[in-house]
């Protein structure tokens, strides 16, 4: 079978924003007739060469050495674009700028069983986990994200968070949601990478709560925001730590969760898990004319003039006239 190199190109996007797009890319593939061949380039590690793909997954059909010789290639965010709103399989369908929850879960679910395969000390590593904590016991998985995601623009969380009127992140929500299940579980898996979710999270539920990740920003999206060259914390870490959750929360009883990629990956790997969405019954008003030009001023515009020519001269101005007022 001919091969095809999937570029995932250097960028900040998670792990499961390229995964998604991974398995729009397989699905592709298999209609077309070629194998796919991922290559994963890092903007978190000094080597030119160095593959992300390779850290965390085994390789499917092929060798490392394929993705060196083949003359066809794609680039998976262009190859996304043009089927985000496939409905035949696609784990992160995406309208107004909108994340939706994925279009048939067992389709999605059965690229990832095919194509998508864990390196065996990370499988390894989740089973031990799962063994210790979750195999005697009815444990309720919730997916939290922190406020950090308001700072890198995703999927619309910010119009979601303006319709329920609870602030970022929405805690209210998701409390209440939780506690009205509560009753028939032993444990939370809390899935986060932000350090003030866990908190909040702890003080209302207490030794209940059980988390794997042990290296956190306050604010979460370290992804986005971290590299270990300038003093972050390892990108093989923070995915392995991503990853852990996301297999584990596929193996809750039941899975509480927001917008994101993470979730949607989540709910395809897991095709029958019983889920709730803290966001449900919103998303049509939230990709509304009104709101996608209120973000858009506020995430784009706004901060181009503050950051600009414009807004770096008022802020001059503004240091000058302080000045100059002290010396009168």
């Amino acid at each position: 079978m001919k091969k095809t190199t999937i570029n995932f190109q250097k960028g900040w996007a998670g792990v499961f924003a390229k995964l998604n797009m991974y398995i729009v890319a397989c699905k592709v593939a298999k209609r077309s007739g070629y194998l796919p061949v991922p290559y994963w380039p890092s903007v978190w590690h000094e080597e030119e060469k160095f593959d992300i793909w390779d850290v965390f997954f085994e390789r499917v059909g092929h060798s490392v050495d394929d993705k060196y010789g083949l003359t066809q290639e794609v680039n998976i965010v262009k190859l996304f674009a043009k089927h985000e709103r496939d409905k035949q399989v696609n784990p992160a369908p995406q309208y107004a700028g909108i994340l939706r929850v994925p279009f048939d879960r067992h389709e999605c679910h059965a690229i990832i069983d095919e194509y998508i395969l864990l390196q065996p000390w990370l499988k390894e590593k989740i089973q031990s986990l799962y063994e210790q904590h979750f195999s005697s016991f009815r444990v309720l998985g919730v997916h939290l994200r922190g406020p950090g995601k308001n700072n890198v623009g995703h999927g619309g969380v910010d119009r979601l968070d303006y319709l329920l009127g609870v602030g970022s992140p929405p805690f209210s929500k998701y409390f209440e949601l939780i506690d009205k299940s509560l009753d028939e579980y032993d444990r939370i898996f809390l899935g986060t990478d932000a350090g003030i979710v866990q908190k909040k999270v702890r003080e209302r539920y207490g030794d209940r709560v059980l988390t794997v990740a042990s290296e956190q920003y306050e604010l979460g999206e370290a992804h986005a925001k971290n590299r270990k060259a300038s003093g972050g914390i390892s990108f093989n870490k923070l995915g392995m730590e991503a990853l852990v959750d996301a297999y584990l929360l596929a193996r809750c009883d039941q899975f509480i969760h927001g917008n994101s990629h993470l979730s949607n990956y989540v709910m395809c790997l897991s095709p029958d898990l019983k889920t709730e969405n803290v966001y449900e019954g919103l998303y049509e008003r939230a990709a509304s004319p009104q709101l996608r030009l209120k973000s858009l001023w506020s995430k784009q515009i706004k901060p181009a003039i503050q950051h600009g020519p414009v807004g770096k001269l008022r802020v001059h101005l503004g240091r000058l006239k302080r000045q100059l007022q002290k010396k009168q």
